[in-house]
């Protein structure tokens, strides 16, 4: 078979090898040829001296041209010699080795052209037409004049029946009456396709086989040209053999002989393998059996069954089962505005979900054919192709021990034949040879109601226990603190659910066990989420207003938190009054506060410690109103917005524990100045420039602010940091400067908040910060935008991006410490390439140890083979740091993928972290082998990883490398 064009692209798709063909492409195959402009061809090259043969899909687009050097006669099929269409795609099979020939032959272009997404809707068409006609037809009239293979819908409570040959041996159907009776048997020797259409809710079955026998009823002929259409409720049954493929919907069975009645959608099928994908999983799940009988529609029943992800002979993961009943719902997405299915935009498929249950008996879970898990009768959800265990981690370290991680599927587990839609429930198991046992659990839910209350409804609860022997290691001045108890743990909850009328109801529960809990056991939830808080909301929303009713408790003690019993905020966002003259914000707010300080550490090395000057138990009502009105005005092409902003707020309690009254106002102007540039005419092929659009925009703000109480007399009901920086600030002053709080003025973040203008925003998270203040701060935005892509598919990005600011005080000895400008910052990014891109960004104060912070990065992405980051951050002010940080995860092979972190501080600590993971990337789980040391706690540790790949979390992802589900491109 030879192949060829004027230009050849050539790169992997999934299990193929994949042709771009562009200019005069021919395809030649024994005596049939043809010519086209463009095409696309897909092959998977098979073994001859195993009796395998290639398989090539081709696809051809423009002026096509197919001709056949002989004619060929069935009974109820002609080949014609030549056809012409814009459009074919043909499959051709062949023991000779395929040859693609091309005098330009080039890599995987970045962009797919058009052909490309053509060509693969052409091969997965919608279930009218299922798989499109792969042979020379003569065009006959069908119903509404139709050409076989085409787009004619057959008929409500009809059925059609085509057959095309599955190769070059044309279709040679011998036809047997039974004597006495309407009764026919067609036997067909020779390679066949067999499309049946107007199945049960519109479906169309696809067969493909060696050999095929068909029973059916008529008077007359078996048609299997599709000019005549059957009765839905005619018999037709068929026995198949050799090299069977399946399809309906989008599973595929294969098997080496099966019988199946049509009319009735049960079958039996004999050395069978069933491949059907589920949803939230990328690949496909695989059913293997010895005897597989087609009950239902959608049921199956195997015998000496394997139910497993991966696609080899013997599977390394698998359930291993006596007998299994499989139950594959397939329901079309409707379209919620049209209410009619979806269609994928690019397979032209309707988009289907799939809801899949199983149960078993006698279950054995094999690891590369050992049994390591037995139950007796296993029944769930299998929209996770998992069987039990979720996770297996072992790991060590001198923190935590030697330490074995499990997580476990509660629904499993428990035999729920049909999961409750909507529900995950895991239950976790862990050992830690320095601390001890632990166990956990999570459950989540995504509800269209609750209680039958309508709405969508979402939420999660997690909890955690160890009994804790040992002691919590959270860096080298915190290296061996006592807990203050053995029973440790946490529960964190969120739930949200929209109710009638505009309403969302809110909960969250957040209860740890201790002061360093978090930061020892949850460090990435101690660093990076919200503070854990417990409490009540009641919100509605109306276009551009909003309401809420909240009401919060503080249930840990060594927090820092606020109660509100309750509170009242309301907020008016952006209302424009007489046509647009006039915008008008609000919030206002009324509630009932308790601010209850943390109480300090138990072990006295875990010192320093001293509260900051606004943390005392202060409470009472406070009560607060902040307006703002804007008069926009577009003087030429600035847009001017003069605006006032006043406040009042009562306190029921100051930090001296009397009440205090605040008015505040604040009187200034907004303008912004936008302007471009565009030259079509630089072109650059180095950086991948095709014409520059220069875009800025010029912005300022002046602001003069009075109010006649000053901040240091409040303390904060609504903090500004979370808990983590409160506790780090706990320690500042007598790590930093040698003395209990306060900190200096200048390094406070009530002061730092103040001066970056958050009290200028109506909707401030904090009320207390506001004070006066005399600002003008300057402000440019720069794009530099270019095209990239194909010729006729170019796409505008940012090429380069530049954003400085920088603030003016006239006031500088009372608002910034005698230094009149301050709070400087920039941010560049420059895509070099699409994947090249640099990055730097800094921000500074100018007076005595101020802040000074720059940061240069560079980050080089080569999917799929890996990414490297190299970034630098130096750090001056009362906490000085010079930073090197690199990464770099790399697939050094189809099977092996290597990371690599580190960072190093050159101004005091040294090495601070080192990470090295060599992971085997292995059929059905990826295996991870690695140590890691960290300076800053001591500690040095060695882990073990054991993952599955179908898992919907995979720890090699986060590095720009994502390895894909076990069986997405078949056999690897």
């Amino acid at each position: 078979m030879t192949i060829s064009a004027d230009r050849v692209t050539h790169w992997t798709d999934g299990p193929y090898e994949a042709w771009l063909l562009q200019g005069n492409c021919t395809i030649a195959q024994g005596k049939t040829t043809g010519h086209s402009t463009d095409g696309m061809v897909w092959i998977d090259r098979g073994d001859p001296f195993n009796n395998e043969t290639h398989k090539v899909i081709a696809y051809l687009e423009g002026d096509v041209l197919l001709r056949r050097d002989e004619v060929a006669q069935t009974s109820r099929l002609q080949i014609k010699p030549e056809l012409r269409d814009q459009r074919w795609l043909g499959r051709f099979e062949t023991f000779v080795t395929p040859d693609v020939k091309g005098p330009t032959t080039v890599g995987e272009p970045a962009v797919k052209p058009g052909v490309y997404e053509r060509a693969v809707a052409a091969r997965n068409p919608i279930p009218d037409t299922a798989i499109r006609q792969t042979q020379f037809m003569q065009a006959a009239p069908t119903l509404g004049g139709a050409v076989p293979g085409g787009n004619g819908l057959v008929p409500p409570g009809s059925r059609r029946v085509r057959a095309f040959a599955r190769s070059n041996t044309p279709v040679q159907a011998q036809m047997f009456p039974n004597p006495g009776s309407n009764e026919w048997v067609a036997v067909i020797n020779s390679g066949v396709n067999l499309i049946i259409d107007g199945l049960a809710q519109g479906g169309t079955i696809d067969i493909s086989t060696d050999r095929l026998v068909v029973w059916t009823a008529g008077l007359n002929e078996p048609d299997f040209s599709g000019q005549q259409l059957q009765r839905s409720d005619t018999p037709l049954e068929i026995y198949m053999e050799g090299n069977i493929e399946f399809r309906q919907g989008d599973r595929l069975i294969r098997a080496n002989a099966m019988y199946y009645d049509v009319r009735r959608e049960v079958g039996t099928i004999l050395s069978a393998e069933a491949l059907t994908p589920l949803p939230k999983y990328a690949g496909l799940v695989r059913l293997k059996a010895d005897v597989l009988q087609q009950v239902e529609r959608n049921k199956f029943i195997g015998h000496n069954a394997l139910f497993t992800t991966s696609r080899i002979g013997d599977p390394t993961y698998a359930l291993d089962v006596k007998e299994i009943e499989f139950t594959d719902n397939q329901r079309p997405v409707l379209d919620a505005a049209t209410g009619m299915p979806l269609i994928d935009p690019v397979s032209g498929q309707p988009v289907v979900e799939h809801e899949s249950y199983a149960s078993s008996k006698n279950n054995f879970v094999d690891v590369d054919g050992v049994p390591i898990l037995y139950f007796p009768y296993f029944a769930g959800d299998v929209s996770k192709p998992i069987f039990y265990i979720e996770r297996f981690v072992i790991k060590n370290d001198n923190v935590f021990g030697f330490q074995v991680l499990t997580d476990f599927d509660v629904f499993q587990i428990l035999g729920y034949d049909e999961k409750p839609k909507g529900l995950d429930w895991t239950a976790s198991f862990d050992y830690f040879s320095k601390r001890g046992p632990a166990v956990g659990t999570r459950f989540s839910y995504d509800q269209m109601n609750l209680f039958d209350i309508p709405g969508p409804t979402k939420g999660f609860i997690d909890g955690f226990y160890v009994h804790d022997d040992g002691r919590d290691n959270l860096g080298q001045d915190r290296s061996a603190l006592i807990p203050p108890s053995k029973n440790r743990g946490w529960a964190y909850g969120q739930h949200r659910q929209e109710l009638p009328d505009d309403w969302v109801f809110s909960a969250e529960l957040g209860y740890v066990s201790d002061r360093n809990f978090l930061e020892q056991w949850q460090q990435r939830v101690w660093d990076t989420q919200k503070d854990l808080t417990t409490g009540l909301e009641l919100k509605k929303y109306k276009d551009n207003a909003s309401i809420s009713l909240t009401a919060d408790v503080r249930i840990n003690d060594f927090f820092t938190q606020t109660n509100w019993l309750p509170r009242l905020d309301h907020y008016w966002i952006g209302e424009s009054f007489f046509e647009d003259t006039l915008t008008w914000f609000e919030h206002s707010s009324v509630g009932y506060a308790q601010l209850r300080r943390a109480n300090p550490p138990t072990d006295p090395n875990d010192a320093p410690f001293s509260y900051e000057v606004w943390e005392q138990n202060e409470q009472g009502l406070r009560a607060s109103t902040r307006q703002e009105l804007d008069l926009p005005v577009q003087l030429g092409p600035v847009k001017v917005v003069p605006y006032a902003e006043g406040e009042f707020t009562h306190w029921g309690e100051d930090l001296t524990g009397s009440s205090l009254d605040r008015v505040y106002g604040q009187f200034g102007v907004r303008a912004s100045l936008p302007f471009w540039a565009v030259n079509p005419f630089i072109q650059d092929d180095l950086f991948n420039v095709h014409g520059i659009a220069h875009k800025v925009t010029l912005d300022a703000e002046f602001a003069y602010a009075d109010a006649n109480q000053s901040l240091n007399d409040l303390p904060l009901y609504d903090p500004i940091d979370d808990d983590a920086q409160e506790h780090f600030r706990n320690r500042l002053a007598n790590i930093v400067f040698g003395t209990p709080n306060p900190v200096p003025q200048r390094f406070d973040e009530r002061f730092y908040a103040l001066r970056s203008g958050l009290a200028g925003n109506v909707s401030s998270p904090s009320t207390e910060i506001a004070g006066d203040l005399m600002a003008a701060r300057l402000g440019v935005h720069q794009r530099w935008q270019t095209k990239r892509g194909p010729e006729d598919d170019r796409h505008t990005i940012d090429w380069i991006t530049l954003d400085t600011e920088v603030t003016y005080f006239p006031k500088d000895d009372r608002d910034n410490y005698g230094v009149p400008f301050g709070l400087a910052n920039y941010d560049f990014r420059w895509l070099v390439g699409e994947r090249v891109t640099l990055t730097s960004d800094g921000t500074y104060d100018f007076f005595s140890e101020g802040q000074k912070e720059t940061a240069i990065g560079a980050f080089l992405a080569q999917p799929p083979r890996g990414t490297i980051f190299l970034g630098f951050r130096s750090l001056e002010g009362p906490i000085t740091a010079d930073i090197l940080t690199t990464s770099f995860i790399y697939r050094m092979s189809p099977k092996w993928v290597s990371a690599l972190s580190t960072s190093i501080d050159f101004d005091k600590s040294g090495a601070v972290s080192q990470s090295l993971l060599i992971t085997r990337v292995g059929e059905s789980f990826l295996t991870t082998f690695g140590v890691n040391v960290q300076d800053t706690t001591g500690t040095v540790g060695a882990v073990f990883l054991f993952e599955p790949r179908f898992m919907p979390r995979t720890h090699l992802s986060s590095g720009g490398l994502t390895i894909p589900d076990a069986g997405v491109y078949g056999i690897e």
